[in-house]
């Protein structure tokens, strides 16, 4: 309700709400889960055993989704300047997951919403091991 006129105030949230999980015995991301479907037809839906990832509602520089979870290339990670000089980047060229903390998504120690459409998606935690390895390393030192 508006304090000022006393309506009501209809709120719309425009963010779709989906999450996706890893079935380590099947090796097989599950199908992503949309909150406004019929969720009985996801049976894995609340297993213990297989860890949800969330859509973050961004997408990278060429269009993917992107979500919890997910490995992100940094090409070009800078979101402040002072002076026209890039502060708080992310070197070019080094791997990061996205991860959820303190109520919101990061890749390394920035925001994503900041840095994400400049960045791209090369796989996930899960089915991309082979990665892993290179995490927060610079490819030309892989």
């Amino acid at each position: 309700m508006d304090m000022m006129t006393g309506q009501n105030q209809n709120i719309t949230m425009n963010r779709t709400i989906k999450f996706r999980a890893w079935d380590s015995n099947l090796e097989l991301m599950m199908p992503e889960v949309d909150l406004s479907q019929a969720l009985q037809h996801y049976k894995w839906l609340g297993r213990a055993d297989l860890p949800l990832m969330q859509y973050t509602g961004l997408k990278d520089k060429n269009g993917k989704e992107i979500w919890e979870g997910d490995l992100m290339l940094t090409d070009d990670m800078y979101h402040d300047y002072e002076d026209g000089v890039a502060i708080n980047a992310l070197p070019d060229g080094k791997i990061y997951p996205v991860e959820h903390r303190d109520g919101a998504f990061f890749a390394g120690d920035e925001l994503l919403y900041e840095v994400a459409t400049a960045n791209e998606v090369i796989g996930n935690l899960y089915e991309n091991e082979d990665l892993l390895s290179s995490l927060n390393t610079n490819l030309k030192d892989i």
